[in-house]
């Protein structure tokens, strides 16, 4: 017989890979997720901290549930990974294009479309394109601080709050440009 490791207690089994656990079965943790949908509903950022495998992702999972069900924009952008700005830039990104919901998902993709605006030449078999992204760069698309200030550009009439969940942030903090730097200088404004 083969010898497995024992798994972590909370974790699951999900296509034969661990996963956390769903954010209802989450126990224990109404206290911590009251106070971070208060603090994301009042405009606070809030570093979660603890080790590895304590249930962090799942309680900001659940955090994001109870937030969405009073009425704020949820997005959840996972960093695990992320080496270059180019990386966080692209998370960020997927993660509102997946995300947010269809009103504002529309919302979104008019502003993509303006980040990503692109200028033709030529034309039939000629035709070259070029993609500019207004902050950032020909190969890179839309800078990292388009990306950050995207929550303040939320459509304000309707009132729009939202909760975005930063996980797995430490991968952040490896990376070789020091990408902590700027998304700390927008997130403090």
């Amino acid at each position: 017989s083969r010898w497995a490791p024992a798994r972590p207690a909370g974790d699951v089994r999900r296509n034969g890979r661990s996963a956390p656990p769903e954010p209802a079965d989450l126990l224990d943790r109404d206290a911590e997720t009251t106070v971070l949908v208060e603090r994301a509903a009042g405009g606070h950022n809030s570093p979660l901290l603890a080790p590895r495998r304590y249930g962090k992702t799942s309680l900001l999972r659940r955090a994001l549930a109870d937030a969405t069900r009073q009425g704020l924009v949820g997005v959840h952008v996972n960093f695990f990974g992320v080496l270059t700005q180019h990386d966080v830039s692209t998370r960020i990104e997927s993660a509102y294009a997946e995300q947010l919901p269809r009103p504002l998902a529309r919302w979104f993709e008019g502003i993509r479309r303006t980040l990503r605006a692109s200028v033709r030449a030529g034309g039939g078999a000629l035709a070259v394109g070029v993609e500019l992204g207004v902050g950032g760069t020909a190969a890179a698309g839309p800078g990292l601080l388009d990306w950050l200030a995207l929550p303040r550009r939320l459509p304000a009439p309707q009132g729009v709050r939202a909760m975005i969940v930063f996980d797995e942030f430490q991968d952040v903090l490896l990376a070789r440009e020091r990408i902590d730097a700027i998304i700390r200088s927008e997130i403090e404004q």
